[in-house]
């Protein structure tokens, strides 16, 4: 009544006799089934032992089984065992359960690939996780833990650890690494010391990098894609609007063409990642963010080409941090500079804004709890 599967193998064709044995099943895996069966039991012990139920569930197409293992699994899902459920999920190609771990991978990518059980997952659960979106500061990362993983396959199977042997553990997953994304230093410090691509390979790749010209003299494993990732999902951006500020300011200049304060000595009570400042009220030419330490000492510059605000790389702010944002405009403007305090989000700014009546200030950044 519970399963087809069992239906057939006792009263259907395939039955023998009225003994079966089950020989290849995982033990404690079948005694819980069978109380789930005659008992009605549905607390699972163990997140393995659910994974290996649902298995199970599949094998003897009991559907209603098969929900609660997913639902369960669904439900205790993060990065730390994300590995073992997304081997799971690909295996028997659950599209829900599919679908959480790649929002997990996507929410959370930088602490995936560096989560120690990574380097567990089956080749083709990390096929599918590499056709996920990924949101990473840098290819260097992804390279990293698929490296990471090769070894630890080889390891695994007690294999010499070679470079034919990384290459050949490495090869079906090459295509879906940016090398192209890669600057030429991080392609030169990262990628070719591994010793994965052969001398020809990594020139081609790197002439490639240098050049916006033809890519088909690229090697068959090198991804075409040049396009960065984003660092963070842009769709979780926040919008700040500076509050209103009166025209009282702590100080007042008539400022040249190069030196024009949006923003001074900003920080912020908790992290926070800055992608662009949107002010409407200059002709904004190009625009500069300089992040300082606690100790006021220069730690980053980050530069946004005409006037849209968006910074080359994202601005990563961390508590006693200071930013001041300074913008190149098209002819001189008079302004002042006045303290402001606000509360968004959970998260407190301070730091002093340039007043005007015309046009408020925005901040478009992330923030995640910790």
């Amino acid at each position: 009544m519970s399963s087809p599967v069992f239906e057939e193998m006792l009263y259907g064709s395939r039955a023998a006799s009225k003994t079966l044995r089950i020989c290849e099943d995982h033990p404690e895996a079948f005694a819980w089934m069978l109380g789930y069966i005659y008992c009605n039991s549905k607390s699972f012990p163990s997140l393995s032992l659910a994974i290996e139920v649902s298995r199970l569930a599949d094998k003897y197409q009991m559907d209603a089984l098969a929900e609660l293992c997913s639902q369960y699994l669904e439900n205790n899902l993060n990065e730390k065992n994300l590995a073992e459920i997304y081997n799971a999920a690909v295996t028997l190609k659950n599209p829900s359960l599919l679908r959480g771990c790649s929002q997990i991978v996507c929410s959370r990518t930088s602490t995936v690939l560096l989560e120690p059980n990574f380097v567990k997952l089956s080749q083709d659960a990390l096929l599918h996780l590499l056709q996920t979106t990924l949101y990473v500061s840098s290819e260097v990362k992804i390279f990293r833990a698929v490296i990471a993983w090769s070894k630890y396959q080889i390891d695994k199977r007690n294999a010499l650890s070679s470079e034919g042997a990384l290459r050949q553990e490495i090869e079906p997953l090459l295509p879906h690494i940016r090398f192209l994304s890669m600057s030429t230093d991080e392609f030169v410090l990262h990628v070719m010391p591994s010793g994965v691509l052969t001398s020809d390979e990594s020139t081609a790749i790197l002439l490639a990098i240098k050049t916006s010209g033809s890519l088909h003299e690229l090697p068959s494993i090198c991804c075409s894609i040049k396009e960065k990732r984003e660092q963070f999902d842009k769709s979780l951006i926040k919008r700040l609007q500076l509050p209103d500020v009166s025209k009282a300011g702590i100080s007042s200049h008539t400022y040249s063409y190069e030196d024009h304060v949006l923003v001074a000595n900003l920080r912020t009570s908790k992290t926070i990642h800055l992608h662009h400042v949107e002010y409407k009220a200059l002709r904004i030419s190009s625009m500069i963010a300089t992040v300082r330490d606690p100790a006021k000492k220069v730690v980053a510059v980050y530069t946004s080409a005409g006037p849209t605000g968006v910074f080359e790389r994202v601005i990563t702010l961390h508590p006693g941090m200071l930013c001041s944002v300074t913008v190149s405009i098209v002819g001189r403007q008079q302004s002042a500079l006045q303290r402001f305090t606000c509360n968004h989000d959970g998260v407190i700014f301070e730091g002093e804004q340039v007043t005007s009546c015309k046009s408020p200030i925005v901040l478009h950044y992330w923030h995640f709890s910790e």
